[in-house]
């Protein structure tokens, strides 16, 4: 099961029809807003390959991106995410790293950024930047999923584990909202569900660990009706104890 999950950015394009109107009343620089507008071309380019999983293509049009124009973040973040799934965490994290001194609010950079670290089993730093985003964004579901996860997984804390689980799953609606708005439902949605499942899971280790056999049932049942086949074994586990 796959425990950590990176995510892409896709929420530039409103940001950029501020800036570039901002550019256009501020700025005297014909040559700038030009090289600005190019770099906004080219990343949209780039997260289309990303939604299709050409990766390697992708790649080269956030580079072709960044040449044009290093200031955005979110070009950093989904390059980050490229290198993710090429297996590159050092170049991930950098990207990540810039992503972040660029805007200390992307969310996204700051959870992905921790997933390496969770993933690398780096505890101390993946719990780090999973509350750091969860403070600059209290809506975004993954990071409490994360974070939950670091909880049960490091730590042993399995009341506190259950408590940042439960929040992840009460989000469902504002990821909803959320993916609507930036029109990316259909893609996003999915994945939600399937961390939504692996959450149940994890529940039903957590209540099991603390003797509340019934929600642990309940959770594992859950998780088993959405697609978790390891929930079985556990539920049969519990019958026989």
């Amino acid at each position: 099961m796959m425990r950590y999950r990176c995510k892409l950015v896709f929420y530039l394009t409103l940001l950029v029809l501020f800036v570039l109107l901002s550019a256009a009343k501020c700025s005297h620089n014909k040559q700038e807003r030009t090289a600005y507008e190019e770099a906004v071309a080219l990343y949209h380019k780039g997260l289309n390959m990303d939604l299709k999983g050409e990766y390697e293509q992708a790649l080269e049009f956030y580079n072709q991106s960044i040449e044009k124009d290093s200031s955005l973040s979110n070009t950093f973040s989904n390059r980050g995410f490229i290198w993710c799934i090429l297996k590159d965490t050092a170049n991930a994290i950098r990207d990540y790293f810039q992503a972040i001194k660029l805007d200390s609010n992307n969310v996204v950079a700051l959870n992905n950024l921790g997933s390496i670290y969770g993933d690398r089993m780096e505890y101390k730093e993946a719990e780090e930047y999973f509350l750091k985003a969860i403070a600059v964004d209290s809506t975004y579901a993954d990071s409490y999923y994360h974070y939950a996860l670091v909880l049960f997984e490091d730590k042993k804390e399995y009341t506190n584990a259950i408590k940042f689980f439960l929040v992840f799953q009460s989000l469902e609606k504002s990821m909803k909202d959320r993916y609507k708005k930036e029109d990316i439902y259909d893609y996003m949605m999915p994945d939600y569900y399937a961390m939504r499942a692996l959450s149940s899971y994890y529940l039903g280790i957590c209540y099991k660990a603390i003797g509340e056999k019934k929600k642990a049932a309940f959770y594992f049942q859950e998780a088993y009706c959405n697609g978790i086949e390891e929930a079985a074994d556990s539920l049969k586990l519990m019958q026989y104890n």
